[in-house]
């Protein structure tokens, strides 16, 4: 997928430049999603090119910026280092029905179970912090119009966020697409995931946990609220 929509956005004949928009981002962040659900299989994962062309970074004689698709590298890179944990989410009305690349995706969900599907809209990976103390899910919402609600957590909200999927970031307007932290202080609520033309598009929520040997009290806590409020 992010091969072929390098392919499409960086023409040959154009030079190897890319301009990376939110939607851009939102791929990234499904792929980090991804390595993270496989990481007892996929050991290494590589970027192209680290500065310019089709990096996340862009630079000038004079400065530099950084593009849409830097934050969701950035943030796993930050916060989903651990231990990478099984997670079954499911919601109302999750499942895309247009046009898939490659076709048979789109096949394969008529025989898939709605939490196992890939084309869903809501997109999540979970991990156990490395000194045990916090749980954390990475949530892409690829929905252009939809928001959907999750139950709140105590713990803090990294947002990857703009108004529009077609902003982006450059020199004379600078970042417009860029992370911002905010905070949750108990578990009553709903925390609203909203995307596109809305505010929200990328999320790093984090819950706290007790240190081993209570992890296994916290994390029944923790199963019960994924399946009350997913379902």
């Amino acid at each position: 997928m992010l091969r072929r929509v390098e392919r499409l956005g960086s023409p040959g004949e154009k030079g190897a430049k890319e301009h990376y928009h939110l939607s851009d981002a939102l791929v990234v962040a499904s792929w980090l999603n991804v390595f993270v659900r496989k990481a007892d299989v996929v050991k290494i994962a590589c970027i192209a090119l680290s500065v310019n062309g089709i990096s996340p970074i862009i630079t000038s004689p004079t400065g530099l910026f950084k593009q849409t698709t830097y934050y969701p590298i950035q943030l796993f890179a930050r916060l989903m280092q651990g231990t990478a944990l099984s997670l079954r989410v499911t919601f109302n009305n999750n499942k895309y029905t247009n046009p898939t690349v490659p076709a048979f995706v789109a096949s394969l969900t008529a025989h898939t179970r709605p939490a196992s599907r890939l084309t869903k809209w809501i997109d999540v990976s979970h991990i156990l912090s490395p000194n045990t103390t916090q749980v954390r899910l990475a949530i892409v919402n690829r929905h252009q119009t939809r928001a959907y609600s999750v139950p709140k957590g105590a713990g803090k909200v990294v947002v990857h966020q703009s108004a529009d999927l077609r902003d982006r970031n450059a020199f004379a307007e600078g970042e417009k697409v860029k992370s911002v932290k905010t905070a949750m202080d108990d578990w009553k609520g709903v925390h609203e995931v909203k995307h596109s033309f809305q505010v929200l598009a990328f999320t790093l929520v984090h819950f706290r946990a007790q240190k081993f040997p209570r992890t296994r009290v916290k994390s029944r806590r923790l199963w019960e609220w994924l399946k009350d409020g997913y379902r």
